[in-house]
């Protein structure tokens, strides 16, 4: 609530705060702001503090996403769900943003954590096919926050830019930098002076100095520079839990106890050690509820660099294999994604992207059914396909939904329709196998064609509904006769112009056409759990919904169990959310507001 009070933001980062804050109220600045700073440098942490403050306040920002692990697809899905925009294609979302010109202030975290592998990779595609075009539109402004060579790529045109560099001293307090040192070295009960001098000395870099704490004091290993706080962390550590550390470096994100130990065992090839070296390096790991993680960037980084490529190869081959055959199987021995955890799913996408093999994991379609949507697109995004690839131009037709629905039967249905509006039956045949129990599913599509003049299209589709009773009218109303030469069920679509089309509900065929009017039509859908009742409305109040989209085109659908559409959100470390944006013509500009956008908030916890 505004007024209320919050804690500081810690490490003396206030004026750093401030000048976020600053930047975020005040339209006259440069249109892009960049946090940047060396790894461990607190980039997310400040973000994540300035916009919670801001979502307290003046609620500048209008959208706040992360694209970690992301690729340029994923990114522009996820930016589409923050503002309810329509479109499978970056250039689609890009159109909509462009066409409406009211201010739109965006946050953009861990730029340097894209791609598959989470080490920024993906930064290049998201800022060439995304960000960039996104500050080529002048009511569009970008708050960023990502390693220098990260955000340099939004840089180097030389286009005017508000850089807050934690690398240098300005954005933060000396003193109280100290002060907090000196705080967080009483909480732990570390008394040696020296070592927490040794931490002070680290300013402005809150997470090394951090680190630093934990490591043996300075001079206790001569061939280790005293502010080398990775490399005394790392000669610290006692060598029976080297083997453990490497296989928590190979993790994306924090594991549980059972998968360091199983990593750990593929590397050592024997349980007792396996289980003796994570039980040393139980202390030096940070636990994040039930699971662990090495306690910053630079500190996994260095493991990794210590590897020869040989070593390297080796590790990963362990740790893939390792991974495999903890995936529970089906009778047949196949991988069963159904009861596969959802890190442990992200962990073996990940990895195979990282590996090579990622080709073989996602042809599996109940991978794509049941894992997280994020990483099965980078997944897919990594494999070298020579020409078109049926699999990947499904995924990405349906993309947009997928973000938004939980995993299972209702994508595996969604990612049939996909399938089915490509035109590869095979793929679709393979989907529905794991389509089982789904509440609907695709029976037949009018889709908007190629060339407009040599088939029949509704236009764009506000609402759909099936009829369940007679009324009185001219053909295509409901209960009209279908062609089949009697009364039957049709679906009916509303347009954006207020008519209703009437299909026929088993083959699709056009059934006619109701002008729009005002005029109460009683239409229900019939589902598993037998007839119900969607609503009671008009021509005129059915065009105001929201558009009924997939497959970034406009579609009418028959089902075989139709449903209202249900509004589910799962972008990854979703900060914000507004109303959906209106897209002319649906919706006069004079019904806008003037200029600001109504949205709803939550807060993603900071990093």
């Amino acid at each position: 609530m505004p007024g209320t009070s919050r804690p500081p933001v810690g490490a003396g980062r206030e004026p750093a705060a401030a000048a976020v804050a600053a930047w975020l109220g005040d339209v006259l600045r440069p249109r892009l702001c960049a946090i940047t700073g060396a790894p461990a440098a607190g980039k997310s942490r400040l973000l994540a503090s300035a916009v919670d403050a801001d979502l307290e306040t003046s609620r500048a920002a209008t959208a706040v996403f992360s694209v970690r692990g992301m690729t340029l697809h994923s990114a522009a899905w996820a930016l589409a769900e923050q503002l309810a925009l329509p479109g499978a294609a970056p250039a689609t979302v890009l159109a909509h943003l462009e066409a409406d010109p009211r201010r739109t202030t965006l946050v953009v975290a861990e730029l340097d954590e894209s791609g598959a592998r989470c080490d920024g990779a993906g930064a290049a595609g998201i800022v060439a096919g995304l960000l960039a075009p996104l500050l080529a539109l002048p009511h569009v402004r970008l708050l960023v926050e990502g390693r220098p060579e990260a955000v340099a790529l939004l840089t180097a045109d030389g286009a005017p830019a508000e850089i807050i560099d934690l690398d240098v001293p300005e954005p933060t307090d000396r003193a109280a930098f100290g002060a907090w040192v000196a705080h967080l070295a009483a909480a732990r009960g570390i008394g040696d002076p020296a070592v927490v001098a040794a931490a002070d000395s680290l300013y402005p870099n809150a997470g090394l100095a951090e680190l630093a704490l934990t490591a043996p004091p300075p001079g206790a290993d001569p061939d280790v520079p005293a502010h080398d706080a990775v490399g005394r962390w790392l000669r610290g550590a006692p060598p029976v839990a080297r083997a453990a550390l490497e296989a928590l470096a190979a993790a994306y994100e924090p594991v549980s106890w059972n998968d360091w130990h199983a990593w750990t065992t593929a590397l050592t090839g024997d349980v007792a050690h396996a289980r003796a070296s994570v039980e040393a390096a139980l202390p030096l790991a940070v636990r994040v509820g039930d699971r662990f993680a090495l306690g910053c960037r630079p500190l996994r980084e260095a493991v990794l660099r210590g590897r020869t490529p040989q070593v390297a190869a080796q590790i990963d081959n362990a740790i893939g294999r390792s991974l495999y055959e903890a995936l529970p199987k089906d009778a047949a021995g196949r991988p069963d994604w159904s009861r596969t955890d959802a890190a442990r799913a992200r962990a073996v996408l990940r990895h195979a992207a990282a590996t090579g093999t990622a080709g073989r994991i996602v042809s599996d379609p109940g991978c794509l059914a049941h894992a997280d949507p994020v990483a099965v697109t980078a997944a897919i995004d990594a494999v070298q396909a020579d020409g078109p690839w049926p699999l990947r131009n499904a995924w990405r037709s349906a993309g947009p939904a997928l973000v938004r629905m939980p995993g299972g039967a209702a994508r595996a249905s969604a990612l049939r329709l996909a399938a089915l509006r490509n035109g590869d039956r095979d793929l679709a045949n393979a989907f529905a196998q794991h389509a089982a129990g789904a509440q609907w599913g695709p029976r037949w599509i009018s889709a908007r064609p190629a060339d407009p003049s040599a088939d029949h299209w509704s236009g764009p589709v506000e609402a759909l509904a099936r009829t369940a009773a007679d009324h009185d009218g001219e053909r295509g109303a409901p209960g009209a006769e279908s062609e089949r030469g009697g009364p039957g069920p049709e679906l009916m679509a509303a347009g954006a112009n207020g008519a209703f089309h009437a299909f026929d509900l088993e083959s699709g065929r056009p059934a006619g056409r109701v002008p729009g009017r005002r005029r109460g039509f009683e239409i229900s859908c019939r589902s598993r759990t037998g007839p119900s009742c969607i609503s009671t409305t008009t021509a005129a109040s059915a065009s105001r919904g929201p558009p009924v989209r997939a497959a970034g085109r406009s579609i009418s659908a028959g089902c075989s169990t139709p449903r209202p559409r249900a509004a589910v959100t799962s972008t990854p470390r979703r900060c914000s959310r507004r109303s959906p944006r209106p897209v002319p013509p649906c919706r006069p500009r004079s019904a806008r507001t003037n200029g600001s956008r109504p949205w709803r908030s939550a807060t993603a916890p900071a990093r």
